[in-house]
């Protein structure tokens, strides 16, 4: 993955709304933003936004001394996940196509980022929930389905969780 020129609005965004999570000092907001676009002039566009996404974030740190400006919004999203897993457990196991529906539902969960959307409410989680689980899925579930049941092991990656 590289960064695109398109992706370049997105880091910054994503830089404001991150450190107006922690502080409302509007110096600070400047200087965090003055510092990304310098980092952005400098970066080597072949480095994925991520990458990028990680110097942002330790700007932020050090500007601010806020180890983790999501620390609160993750702790009420994680209530609300373990608030609505009943629910998602069941509809997994209920479903006619239990693995279909649980990577749904991880597609939910990755779709749900913090990063991307500060303002994320507890309808919006629902509603990303209810289109992962309705909307006309890509792939082909029974060749992943096949694999699946041949493995030995399976690594399961997940990132955003408080």
């Amino acid at each position: 993955m590289r960064t695109f020129v398109d992706c370049i609005p997105c880091l910054v965004r994503q830089a404001l709304d991150s450190v107006r999570l922690v502080t409302d000092d509007e110096a600070v907001h400047q200087e965090l933003v003055r510092t990304v676009l310098q980092a952005i002039n400098d970066m080597d566009l072949r480095q994925s936004p991520p990458t990028m996404g990680q110097r942002i974030h330790h700007l932020i740190r050090t500007l601010t001394g806020q180890r983790d400006p999501y620390q609160e919004m993750k702790i009420a999203h994680n209530r609300l996940a373990l608030q609505i897993y009943p629910e998602l457990r069941a509809r997994v196991h209920q479903s006619a196509h239990p693995l279909q529906t649980a990577m749904r539902l991880a597609i939910a969960g990755n779709v749900i980022d913090m990063a991307v959307n500060t303002r994320l409410t507890e309808r919006a989680v629902h509603d990303v929930i209810d289109r992962a689980l309705t909307l006309p899925f890509e792939g082909d579930v029974q060749e992943f389905s096949r694999a699946v049941s041949k493995a030995e092991h399976i690594l399961y990656l997940a990132d955003n969780a408080g």
